[in-house]
């Protein structure tokens, strides 16, 4: 489901949020993400961003994304740069 609901276009709008928090998850045996942490609606998300983003940006700096509606109307949010 989660691939049909990002992998076909739907509407998106630019936002710029403030980074709260950088993590790395995963490895071994699971898969490894590069997380900058925002706060969206009130609830702080992960996005998931390549290794020289995550190496560029710091807590307090500003993150571009992108907020998707979704093919199946299931609203996401990805990295703009």
């Amino acid at each position: 489901v989660s691939t049909i609901n990002t992998g076909f276009s739907s509407e998106r709008h630019t936002a710029t949020y403030e980074i709260v928090e950088k993590k790395i998850v995963g490895g071994g045996k699971s898969v490894k993400k590069n997380l900058l942490y925002i706060t969206y609606n009130g609830k702080k998300i992960g996005i998931d961003v390549s290794i020289d983003l995550y190496k560029d940006k710091n807590v307090g700096e500003r993150l571009e994304v992108y907020t998707c509606s979704g093919f199946l109307s299931l609203p996401y949010i990805e990295s703009a740069e």
